[in-house]
């Protein structure tokens, strides 16, 4: 039990492990996953991203020709950017916001 006393008092006055969100708006982890971007010109609508989804978060709407995104339903596995032969799907750097609400995107 005495072996805890330095451990204590250095707790006592380090400062805050947290981050203090939403103030302090938390900085992304480099190589981290962010969020997916849809280039619609490079894409064919060839499907290869719906189908590879293990979420399913991504549906393909062939005779509207659109792509949707569900935000809340993926899991950022990235096997819809790898899977994309065109490019189309790819993950920024940049993290979402977070929201009250789910809610659908629309990819055209």
């Amino acid at each position: 039990m005495p072996w805890m006393i330095p451990r204590l008092l250095k707790n006592l006055w380090a400062g805050p492990v947290t981050w203090r969100y939403p103030s302090t708006p938390r900085i992304p982890i480099s190589g981290g996953r962010g969020t997916l971007s849809h280039d619609a010109e490079r894409c064919d609508l060839c499907g290869d991203c719906v189908r590879l989804c293990p979420a399913r978060a991504l549906e393909l709407d062939e005779a509207a020709k659109k792509l949707s995104y569900n935000p809340f339903r993926c899991i950022y596995c990235l096997v819809c950017a790898d899977s994309c032969q065109h490019g189309a799907v790819t993950a920024l750097p940049a993290h979402e916001v977070p929201a009250p609400q789910p809610q659908m995107r629309m990819w055209k």
